[in-house]
């Protein structure tokens, strides 16, 4: 489930610092650590949520520099009910339910379709677009070296948010875009000045060449933000 970033909180926390902070070193039940009750205390203190009004969803992860972190997404249980809803009208009764902040999920199916189609040494943008205003992140390699966020006060436009971002370094390889693409002309910012602006592709991001009967899927839902949003939560599954 891909939820909104106003009702969504992420939050990652190094697992030696959750167990410590929550003193869970008893055992409870099958779970050794006492995590879930750590995790669940978490939650509560950062989204200011009783937990009995929360729905949590939690994974550990090792990075790369070999440390163990605990990520987490919460948010009010009637978010996660009306999508529970939804997906029961649709006549979907049998699924693993797991929720991310949207755009999380959005930019790891960018990051994903940068790696496959620009390499693991490229640079490049990953922008989503969405009601609330642009999300854009610098990616270099597999690491994010920059992120932005418009409207903010200290930027008077889109492309001085864009000019900030990609800051005093090397040219970017692509920009990626994702979401509510229609924003951008909005916004003043048409693609063809993106491209000149920074002398790269601006390419619509789409999920469908990775899809098996990719040919077959309507031109418009290439793009769509949902596609995205799914494609993302689809990669977390696979990589945890």
């Amino acid at each position: 489930m891909g939820l909104s970033a106003a009702v969504t909180h992420m939050m990652s926390v190094p697992l030696t610092q959750l167990i410590d902070v929550h003193d869970t070193q008893a055992t409870t039940g099958g779970d050794p650590f006492g995590l879930l009750e750590a995790v669940l205390a978490e939650a509560e203190r950062v989204t200011g949520i009783e937990r009995g009004a929360l729905a949590v969803d939690w994974a550990i992860q090792t990075q790369d520099n070999g440390r163990t972190h605990v990520s987490i997404a919460a948010t009010a249980r009637r978010h996660v009910e009306a999508r529970v809803e939804a997906a029961a009208a649709a006549g979907i009764a049998r699924y693993r339910r797991s929720m991310a902040n949207r755009l999380a999920a959005a930019l790891r199916a960018m990051r994903q379709s940068g790696c496959t189609e620009l390499g693991a040494e490229a640079r490049y943008f990953a922008c989503w677009l969405e009601n609330t205003g642009l999300h854009g992140w610098l990616i270099d390699g597999d690491e994010i070296e920059n992120e932005v966020r418009y409207p903010a006060p200290e930027y008077r436009s889109m492309t001085e948010a864009l000019l900030d971002l990609a800051g005093d370094h090397a040219p970017v390889d692509c920009i990626y875009l994702s979401g509510e693409l229609t924003l951008m002309s909005k916004a003043g910012l048409a693609v063809a000045v993106l491209a000149r602006l920074f002398d790269c592709p601006v390419l619509p991001f789409e999920a469908a060449p990775s899809c098996n009967g990719a040919a077959i899927i309507d031109g418009e839902l290439r793009h769509s933000s949902r596609f995205a949003v799914a494609f993302g939560l689809a990669l977390r599954e696979v990589t945890q």
